[in-house]
């Protein structure tokens, strides 16, 4: 009565299996390396451990989505359970085949399933089994109504944004829950016992929920003001939608219709080619488009896609040419769904908005709100930013006393010095033990290096008069020495000062860009603090205070080679180490970029252990601050990968009170 599948079979049609277009677009949309911060369906079944899903089996879950589908397609239910172990055995005889080097990802797998379960009764590949029909036409037959409703209330386009994520919780219901491998963890938004009433008093019934749901939820990462604002500068002129459910699609539609009538924008639909549970098909959305949207679809500034994903999820390895090439030809792409978000996390090489509301155990564990908060998410993501990371080995990572980042980790501000060093450190010892991809984990260090930025300049700001009056014994003596070093090498390397430019990173109090202004160096100066670019630019003549600027010493505001000399004296020592395009690394490589070849770096730093970031009180009024401290071996590796050459070095010790010595480790460099 069943049918197993055989290796020859599958082989002869594995793309059709694996829901894959025939082209390959890796090239195209992201580098070679990267996978989805996900785990696959043989993962799964050899046990290793995942962010969650440690409470049900293998052949548990498997067995639970082919039952759906089975009892979807009319099956004897005296046969169901026999028909399930077939599908579970042709489902390991697929893995099988794909092994390691043909991934099949959690998202992924309910819709291979529906091939499964179709060769599983008929032993051919065929149209899948519409398990969402009822629903799906249900949606059909009352949205209409609900659009013409939410039309007389001239809602913002915020405000419908908003709502068109609320209603992707319509129906929780009559949905299943084992297509996303948890179960649904809110009510989401009833509509089973509508089903059996008039569609128009149906439509009313709903939208009052849909209301009442919107009204109660909290966004509490919600980036539609920026998204906006950049199509009214004009930063996004070509979207590219994604869409999900049937009934969040009619909302999406309402949305593009205000966002063309609003501003200059092109906006290209890419719905799912085919029908899958209850997500929008193309041709669904031919059917449910509004009128004006024609109107666009004619003069060519809206166009809709039939060659979407060929499952509900989205792999980016699995898209068509077409799709891929629309994603690289847009300035930003909208991405509608928690499952395709996480496919696509990291790997988007534009700028990518996000949306979605917390369901799920998978969507809390991976975003940090609980679905009981009511929290639905709409943000923004830089190319291949990474919004969350790792779903395997968890539970050990949990006994170390810290998860994997979320999203509310990622964009949450650190307020204080504490917090900053303590999240800091703490993610920075993952990278011992991490076995995924590591650039998520330089993401987030970089995320938090910015919050540490930020609290380093408030801090100046605050104490940059007391800074300035300090006395200290022997200070000038130190510093003079210091001086003395980067004098005899510049002497030795440029014979005179007339017209080497110099640009001091991190001019504090402005003592030290006065000297170099006193010995005739051509000097120019950047600060984060706004306190101590007014106190450096007092310390020069008028018409060179415009060459203080406000910058990040990780992204200086002058051009390429512009710089005799750059002069890094006690900065570094605020900037984190991470890897490689990030931190120090970052700030290294822009002193490379804006020095002329053959020109000279100057470093003094604190010596001490480099394992992470530190909070040190020097006892002089100027408050907590936190500080990275270096080892030798440390900088030599800092300055030889970004292309520089080492040419002196020392050590000094600074008697800075009666109890406290610092150590300074100072080097001079050359830019190769």
């Amino acid at each position: 009565m069943f049918h197993l599948l055989s290796h020859e079979f599958i082989s002869q049609n594995l793309n059709d299996f694996l829901c894959q277009y025939s082209e390959d677009n890796i090239d195209l949309l992201f580098d070679g390396t990267f996978e989805p911060e996900s785990f696959t369906a043989l993962e799964k079944m050899n046990g290793v451990k995942t962010l969650f899903f440690a409470d049900i089996s293998f052949d548990e879950w498997i067995g639970n989505m082919l039952r759906e589908q089975f009892i979807s397609s009319g099956l004897n239910s005296t046969a169901i359970d026999d028909a399930v172990n077939y599908g579970t055995r042709n489902f390991k005889t697929l893995l099988a085949v794909c092994g390691e080097n043909r991934k099949i990802y959690n998202q992924e797998v309910v819709d291979l399933l529906r091939r499964i379960s179709v060769f599983t009764l008929t032993g051919e590949l065929g149209e899948n089994i519409n398990t969402a029909r009822e629903f799906n036409q249900f949606a059909h037959s009352i949205m209409p109504y609900v659009i013409q409703r939410i039309r007389s209330k001239n809602l913002s386009i915020q405000e419908l944004l908003k709502i068109s994520v609320v209603s992707g919780l319509s129906g929780l219901d009559l949905k299943g829950a084992t297509a996303a491998a948890s179960s649904h963890k809110n009510d989401g938004i009833p509509m089973g016992d509508l089903v059996s009433l008039i569609p128009e008093n149906a439509a009313k019934i709903y939208l009052e929920r849909l209301i009442t749901e919107y009204s109660e939820r909290s966004f509490p990462i919600f980036h539609a003001d920026e998204f906006i604002n950049n199509m009214k500068i004009k930063k996004q002129s070509n979207l590219v939608w994604m869409t999900d459910d049937i009934i969040e699609s009619y909302f999406d539609l309402l949305v593009i219709e205000e966002l063309l009538s609003s501003y200059n924008v092109v906006i290209t639909l890419i719905p799912k080619n085919g029908r899958f549970g209850n997500d929008a098909s193309f041709t669904d959305i031919c059917e449910m488009m509004y009128p004006a949207l024609n109107e666009y679809l004619m003069n060519g500034r809206f166009r809709v896609s039939r060659n979407g994903p060929l499952m509900a999820a989205a792999n980016l390895r699995k898209l068509s040419n077409d799709h891929a090439s629309s994603i690289i030809k847009s300035d930003a792409v909208i991405l509608k769904g928690c499952r395709i978000s996480e496919m696509f996390n990291g790997g988007i090489n534009a700028h990518t908005y996000v949306a979605y509301s917390i369901v799920r155990k998978v969507s809390e564990k991976i975003t940090g709100y609980t679905a009981e908060s009511k929290s639905s998410v709409f943000f923004h993501l830089k190319p291949g930013e990474y919004a969350f990371w790792g779903v395997k080995g968890c539970d050990d990572i949990f006994k170390m006393g810290h998860a994997f980042s979320t999203l509310r980790d990622h964009f949450s501000d650190l307020v204080s010095i504490d917090d900053a060093i303590k999240r800091f450190n703490s993610i920075k010892s993952l990278l011992d033990v991490y076995e995924g991809d590591v650039r998520p984990i330089y993401q987030e260090l970089d995320s938090i290096t910015d919050s540490i930025a930020k609290l380093t300049a408030c801090n100046y700001d605050k104490v940059a008069l007391r800074y300035g009056s300090l006395e200290r014994r022997h200070y000038s003596e130190y510093e003079g020495v210091k001086w003395q070093r980067l004098v005899t090498e510049i002497k030795k390397y440029y014979g005179t000062f007339e017209k080497i430019k110099l640009l001091d990173i991190g001019v504090g109090d402005g003592k030290g860009i006065r000297y170099a202004y006193n010995i005739g160096l051509d000097v120019w100066g950047c600060d984060v603090s706004d306190e101590f670019i007014k106190m450096s630019q007092e310390q020069l003549p008028d018409e060179y205070r415009g060459r203080i600027k406000k910058c990040d010493m990780r992204s200086l505001c002058f051009g390429n080679a512009s710089f005799h000399i750059v002069r890094h004296n006690a900065t570094l020592v605020h900037m984190p180490m991470i890897g490689p395009g990030y931190g120090a690394d970052k700030a290294i490589s822009e002193a490379n970029r804006v020095l002329v070849t053959g020109g000279l770096l100057y470093i003094s730093l604190k010596i001490g252990n480099s394992d992470g970031v530190c909070c040190i009180d020097t006892d002089e009024g100027l408050g907590k601050r936190i500080y990275q401290l270096y080892c030798k071996s440390d900088v030599e590796k800092l300055l030889s990968k970004n292309g520089f050459s080492v040419i002196d070095v020392d050590s000094l010790v600074e008697q800075r009170n009666q109890t406290q010595k610092i150590e300074w480790y100072n080097i001079i460099a050359q830019k190769l």
